[in-house]
């Protein structure tokens, strides 16, 4: 796990970043979860691999990014408070 990737990073680095993750995952079995406020981060990715995680009465929440996100027609993410990246070669997380 990797918490807010984005932090002591030029915006223009990010898509390096995201680039190595893709590598790792697709090159092994590994499951990468990243916690972001960057739009220019999930700007990269594609929507199957953005999630929203949040506490609502005690319980956790995970919702699919066709759940959540709206985009601006530059293609930026509308964020709220927090965004959780699940990355994985598998088609389902549960």
């Amino acid at each position: 796990m990797i918490e807010e990737i984005e932090n002591g990073l030029e915006p223009r680095t990010i898509h390096l970043i995201v680039e190595e993750i893709r590598n790792v995952v697709e090159s092994s079995k590994t499951q990468i979860i990243v916690t972001t406020h960057s739009p220019y981060f999930l700007d990269l990715l594609r929507l199957e691999h953005i999630f929203k995680l949040y506490i609502r009465n005690g319980l956790s929440r995970l919702l699919k990014s066709s759940q959540f996100l709206n985009r601006f027609k530059t293609g930026l993410y509308r964020l709220s408070r927090f965004f959780l990246l699940l990355y994985s070669r598998k088609k389902n997380i549960n």
